[in-house]
């Protein structure tokens, strides 16, 4: 059954090919600074400078992240949280958004994707003990599937090249359409691994990380499902 399935996606040979060290440190190097920069967009929320003013601010956010990193990955993650920042920036110039009593708690709020638990009067809720270990656990899985993702898209790229990617019909058509899924597993795998780092920081901190996914891709019913309760409920108001 395994050869079979490996026949079909054109990997019969191929080994566990992580992201390179390299990249991951430009990655960490890239969230780092655009959670700082982030930082800013706390302290104009909470000067109160308008929303006028702050506008050039915000469409400079948005064209920001092909000029902090070199590589997709990087510049993806780049545009997911400055992206968010300000978006949380809008939400709270609308009035839409939660009270933070500190701005400790709203430095974070803007320098995290992951949101972290207020509670009635505005407090930040803390963590429970050794929640971060599961936030690890969920990390080191989450990294272990986009390892295995990695691999298999390569080995895949190898066989187009391989066969001149040829698209005929039967077992070359269901290997693509296999291919094309594939993505939407390391989309989910790269999102998911983000949040889980963001939610370890805050764990680790001592606050209780808002939870970002709940097994969107094999437990959504519905469309509205999977939107709406299941998949990155990181931007405010969208559950």
């Amino acid at each position: 059954m395994w050869n079979w399935f490996l026949d079909l996606i054109g990997c019969r040979c191929w080994t566990v090919d992580p992201p390179s060290m390299a990249l991951l440190t430009e990655m960490a190097g890239c969230l780092g600074i655009c959670c700082v920069l982030n930082l800013l967009l706390a302290v104009l929320a909470r000067s109160g400078v308008g929303a006028a003013a702050q506008l050039p601010i915000w469409l400079g956010y948005l064209a920001l992240p092909p000029y902090v990193a070199t590589t997709s990955l990087p510049i993806t993650g780049a545009a997911l949280v400055l992206w968010i920042g300000v978006w949380k920036a809008v939400d709270i110039q609308m009035g839409t958004a939660e009270t933070f009593n500190t701005l400790p708690s709203l430095a974070l709020h803007f320098m995290s994707p992951v949101e972290h638990r207020l509670d009635a009067k505005g407090n930040a809720e803390t963590a429970a003990p050794f929640e971060w270990a599961r936030h690890l656990r969920s990390l080191l899985l989450k990294y272990s599937g986009l390892a295995v993702l990695c691999s298999l898209r390569r080995s895949h790229e190898y066989w187009l090249r391989y066969t001149g990617g040829e698209v005929q019909l039967g077992p070359i058509t269901a290997r693509l359409d296999l291919y094309l899924y594939l993505h939407v597993w390391l989309v989910y795998c790269f999102l998911s691994l983000v949040c889980d780092g963001f939610s370890l920081a805050l764990s680790l901190l001592g606050l209780r990380p808002k939870t970002m996914f709940r097994s969107p891709l094999i437990a959504s019913y519905s469309p509205r499902d999977f939107w709406s309760r299941r998949w990155l409920n990181a931007p405010p108001n969208l559950s």
